[in-house]
């Protein structure tokens, strides 16, 4: 796992390769009902980010998208709890950590989903990850983060 900050296109008909940059990308193998987690971003960030995430297909239940923050790389926080209320289900709006939810039964999920980074919201530290927390089994399932920072 690590985070890839250029993107080589070839045209299979021309041979022409192309090089983006500008955002970086990594793709994680998913878990069965628990977490699976990015590496940690390249460098502190100090601008929000948008967070692209799109798995290889449709997920087998919700999930929860979250950032990891640590001082060492080694212990990562992974709860921003902010108050006293326990909510049934996941609840973006009790927990910091939590970037977005996908609701399984609502949203083709395989198209990918974005959420936005807030650095006022959410926080930084020396070492930023991502993780995905699936109810149901999606390790046979990948997915793809795409950060584009906004500086």
């Amino acid at each position: 796992m690590a985070w890839d900050r250029f993107h080589k296109t070839v045209d299979v008909a021309t041979g022409k390769t192309e090089c983006t940059t500008g955002y970086m990308s990594e793709t994680i193998t998913l878990a069965n009902a628990g977490t699976a987690r990015t590496s940690t971003l390249p460098g502190p960030y100090k601008s929000d980010m948008t967070i692209l995430f799109k798995p290889s297909g449709t997920l087998a239940d919700d999930a929860t998208i979250k950032v990891e923050h640590s001082i060492d790389g080694t212990t990562f926080i992974t709860i921003g709890q902010f108050d006293t209320f326990t909510p049934a289900t996941a609840d973006i709006s009790h927990d910091m950590s939590i970037i977005g939810i996908t609701d399984a039964s609502a949203v083709a999920e395989e198209n990918g989903s974005m959420f936005l980074y807030a650095l006022d919201s959410h926080g930084s530290s020396r070492a930023i990850r991502f993780s995905v927390t699936s109810v149901g089994n999606d390790s046979a399932r990948t997915g793809v983060f795409s950060v584009i920072p906004h500086f």
